[in-house]
């Protein structure tokens, strides 16, 4: 089966990004992005004079330092620079006098806090950990310019960006949106009687179907599905399950007991997850099984991401594989899912906020550079109104996908339940790395969901307490 295609994308006007060099970097990605897809080729000359009317000023007025979400490519930092600056030459075409040094390579996040705090130029910068950036006010409040330009939030996803919404005002942007939904191999329900899910299926559906499916026993076990978790503890991706119960991994404004997964509400989403789903083993953490098991037919649903969509379609290529996707199903208290928490913000120690604005809102909420992310990268957008528009740039790229339900993608974005990361507030990754072992325990049996929740919180709490007191 063909997965994986090559494609041309030709653009009219002045967002095309059009040049030899392109081909170039086509050709690398091509060579070395995950499972090895193409995914552009071609160099398309429409608009091409429209593209390269502004270069980038010779002498410019405003300097400024860009650090882009990385390409997933061993591209040489060279010929990035060369493709990004004909992206940006919209912006050049209407900020005259600004010049804009990008960087791909952004070292890890502590070494670039560092960075930061000793005055290295920053100005615009992405990354997706946010909290040591808030926890540290090592970020320019935007709500000013917010209010100054009429920037309208509900073009992003509301989850989100709300958790960059902080008492302050916003304090970045989403960079993009990488969301989650199930694969099911249909070949996998019937044998076992039961019908492909419905879009308003629930908590208990998905229980019965995998329960229906799942043979776990035996050197080669068959389950029912994979969702978003980890059997080492939730690492933090944990927020959408207990979003989805009505209640929070992190309780939002109470500094004195941040942790309180005993709340009946949190003690409910952990019951569903390991007395229905892992401890039976009818489901399973997405680091047991995954797209070996359900081309192999030994996994009937598959949590599949945005950002994995072509190592799933390179998985598929060797098969002939029934399949589509759904969303993940309808929780007690709503649908919920997974989304990234990658963000653009204005680094504190910036020297030239104006200018840093105009870069952030432009990348952020114009749509140019973000379709030049999905036709180079297939990077999920962040701007609700090009989801369509990414799908179909999917489906170009990799022909499995055509006439299956990308949509739903995107509507876990626009309609707000695709749910990112909740941070700690004062000591997030001390904590994680303090209560990982007890969900570790918990995932082996060794300890029960009410026993982990308490313990969880008392750790975490008087931790918490102890880190606000020092910041203060």
């Amino acid at each position: 089966m063909e997965a994986i295609a090559a494609v041309a994308f030709p653009r009219a006007g002045p967002d095309a990004v059009t040049s030899c060099t392109r081909r170039a970097l086509l050709g690398r990605i091509a060579s070395s992005c995950v499972a090895g897809a193409v995914l552009m080729a071609g160099c398309a000359r429409s608009g091409a004079s429209a593209a390269r009317s502004q270069p980038m000023p010779a002498n410019p007025t405003t300097k400024l330092v860009f650090y882009a979400k990385p390409v997933n490519a061993q591209v040489d930092q060279n010929t990035i620079q060369h493709i990004m600056q004909e992206v940006l030459a919209p912006f050049y075409a209407t900020h005259r006098g600004v010049a804009i040094q990008i960087f791909t390579n952004k070292p890890p996040t502590s070494q670039f806090v560092a960075d930061i705090l000793a005055n290295q130029q920053v100005d615009v910068f992405h990354d997706n950990y946010f909290a040591p950036y808030a926890g540290q006010n090592l970020l320019i409040p935007l709500q000013t310019y917010f209010q100054r330009d009429q920037v309208d939030p509900s073009i992003w996803n509301p989850a989100q960006y709300a958790l960059y919404n902080t008492p302050a005002g916003p304090l970045a942007v989403p960079t993009y949106t990488g969301t989650s939904v199930l694969a099911v191999n249909r070949g996998m329900l019937s044998p076992a009687g039961v019908s492909y899910p419905s879009v308003a299926w629930t908590s208990q559906d998905f229980v019965s179907t995998c329960g229906a499916i799942a043979r776990p026993g035996g050197p080669k076990p068959t389950y029912g599905g994979t969702i978003f978790w980890w059997s080492t503890g939730p690492a933090q991706q944990a927020s959408w399950v207990f979003r989805g119960f009505g209640g929070n991994q992190v309780t939002p404004g109470d500094p004195a007991a941040p942790s309180q997964l005993s709340a009946p509400q949190n003690l409910a989403a952990l019951d569903w997850l390991y007395h229905e789903l892992f401890w039976p083993q009818v489901c399973v953490p997405l680091n047991v099984a995954g797209r070996t098991q359900f081309v192999q037919g030994q996994c009937a649903m598959i949590d599949i991401d945005t950002w994995n969509l072509l190592a799933f379609a390179q998985a598929l290529s060797s098969t002939a594989v029934n399949f589509d996707f759904v969303p993940y199903p309808v929780l007690p208290a709503g649908r919920a899912t997974f989304c990234t928490a990658d963000f653009y913000a204005i680094a504190a120690n910036c020297k030239q906020i104006d200018g840093a604005w105009e870069l952030l809102r432009w990348v952020s909420t114009e749509p140019q550079w973000q379709r030049a992310s999905f036709r180079y990268a297939l990077l999920s957008p962040a701007l609700n109104s090009l989801w369509e528009e990414w799908a179909t740039v999917v489906q170009q790229v990799a022909p499995v996908f055509n006439g299956k339900s990308l949509q739903w993608f995107g509507d876990a974005a626009s309609k707000g339940y695709a749910y990112p990361v909740e941070y700690y507030p004062y000591a997030d990754q001390q904590v994680w790395t303090m209560i990982a072992p007890y969900f570790a325990d918990l995932y082996a049996r060794k300890l029960s969901v009410t026993g982990a929740a308490r313990t969880i919180d008392q750790r975490v709490n008087a931790f918490e307490t102890s880190a606000r007191a020092a910041a203060t």
